[in-house]
């Protein structure tokens, strides 16, 4: 018989050098932070809050758009920017949440798009990504998308799906009016 170690209870304390530890230094985050400026948009967006009214700016235009980066790198929605910023220890250092610090609600990412416009919105986020691929760290190259219009299968029925259809409704009524003839035909087994 063997006795079970008990855990052993360890003390583990919070401050900046804890992501000195737990960040990859050849991560692509790791990398746009240390050559990307992000702290342009705090000043572009001053006008868009009120100093003087409600409490600070906890979701600050620079967390704003670091994760609007996030998203566009790993192509997350909001929801899972959300998720991602909770539990991913490199996603919460590079938008600048301390690790205790709970995730914004997904809302925040659609408010912050809305306050600064679509204009301005394609603007800093395109200053952003001009400075990130300059750096090396994205292709500049033009990518096309297809955008051909393409229907499903299932919208595009085949002939036998429209002959089994067919004889599926006149079956149907053949049922309502003569049940002998219905039986001798199949009836149920080919419904």
């Amino acid at each position: 018989m063997y006795s079970v170690q008990k855990p052993k209870q360890t003390t583990f304390m919070y401050g900046p050098d804890v992501y000195d530890k737990l960040i990859l230094k050849n991560h692509l985050l790791y990398k746009i932070n240390e050559n990307v400026d992000f702290s342009f948009i705090n000043e572009t967006c001053e006008k868009l809050y009120c100093s003087n009214k409600g409490g600070p700016v906890t979701n600050t235009p620079e967390m704003m758009l670091r994760s609007a980066v996030v998203q566009y790198l790993y192509d997350y929605s909001d929801r899972q920017m959300e998720y991602e910023s909770q539990v991913n220890i490199m996603v919460k250092w590079f938008i600048g949440l301390n690790l205790e610090d709970n995730a914004y609600d997904h809302s925040a990412l659609g408010y912050f798009r809305d306050k600064l416009g679509n204009d301005k919105w394609n603007e800093v986020f395109y200053h952003i990504l001009n400075q990130i691929q300059n750096a090396g760290f994205s292709k500049g190259d033009t990518q096309y998308i297809d955008a051909t219009h393409v229907i499903a299968n299932i919208a595009i029925p085949s002939t036998i799906g429209i002959l089994r259809q067919g004889i599926t409704e006149v079956l149907k009524s053949l049922k309502k009016v003569d049940r002998r003839l219905y039986k001798d035909l199949g009836g149920k087994n080919n419904l």
